[in-house]
């Protein structure tokens, strides 16, 4: 209840500070993150009042969602704070300053991205490249930036990087693209093939003139994935078209596996699967 009325003060705006200022005292965390959702409103860009909420309270969680507030409320208040945290050996914490700073209007994406790519965790290249907005994904240096994370060895970064270079598709960034057709095939996370035959599918869409034969025999030869859904995703890619002949049933496993599971979890006092989040 504490939280819903949190929620509908917040839209009185800067007249109700002072019960914004307890709800981030409240002695339920759900309280005060429900404040910090919709205190943009309330503080405005006045540093002080953001600073001083900083201050109040060290959770990771409520100090990650100060530094989103803050960005979207146009406030620069916590700059300091987010260069700290990018020096940070927690990675959570640089992610967060990513985060953050790709709000801002004024943010170079590229040199955000730049600054982060080489990280020493693949999470937080991740998030670096996701940052390329697409002002900067039209431009050479950032389209090198994401062909060279291409090759990176966290799955999630090369697929970032796939899908980045997927929203403004060029022939150009094929070959580099092929190039990691055969790994994908390997990993058991499908992430990273969807992404890649999206690109695949949008650069014959957009630049099939510049594919030239060479590139087209390259993509004919390409082993098909396991699924149809897979091979959907490039259904009008002409070089692909022997795809569609492929059968369209998927099983992935087979049924004898699928009956060993129900017996194992169905039979009578069976211990229940436990997933852990």
């Amino acid at each position: 209840m504490r939280a819903n009325a949190v929620r509908s003060l917040a839209s009185f705006g800067p007249a109700v500070v002072a019960d914004m200022q307890r709800a981030l005292n409240d002695r339920d965390q759900n309280v005060r993150v429900a404040a910090l959702e919709t205190i943009g409103t309330v503080f405005l860009s006045d540093a002080n009042l953001w600073r001083r909420a900083w201050s109040n309270d060290t959770a990771f969680v409520i100090r990650h969602a100060l530094l989103i507030g803050a960005r979207r409320a146009g406030s620069d208040a916590f700059a300091a704070a987010e260069a700290e945290w990018a020096r940070s050996p927690e990675w959570r914490q640089r992610g967060a300053v990513i985060e953050s700073r790709s709000l801002d209007s004024r943010s170079d994406r590229l040199e955000l991205a730049r600054s982060f790519a080489t990280d020493a965790d693949g999470r937080v290249r991740a998030a670096a490249i996701a940052s390329l907005d697409t002002a900067a994904l039209s431009g050479d240096v950032a389209r090198a930036l994401l062909r060279s994370a291409l090759v990176d060895p966290d799955p999630q970064v090369r697929t970032r990087a796939m899908s980045g270079l997927a929203r403004n598709p060029a022939a150009s960034d094929l070959p580099a693209v092929l190039d990691q057709y055969a790994a994908t095939l390997r990993e058991k996370d499908t992430d990273g093939r969807d992404a890649l035959l999206r690109f695949i599918a949008r650069a014959w869409d957009r630049d099939s003139a510049r594919i030239n034969d060479a590139l087209r025999i390259r993509m004919s030869a390409l082993a098909p994935p396991a699924t149809a859904r897979e091979r959907a995703l490039v259904l009008r890619v002409t070089p692909l078209s022997a795809w569609k002949q492929l059968p369209t049933a998927d099983l992935l496993r087979p049924q004898a596996e699928y009956d060993r599971i129900a017996r194992q979890w169905l039979r009578a006092g069976a211990a229940r699967p436990t997933a852990v989040l």
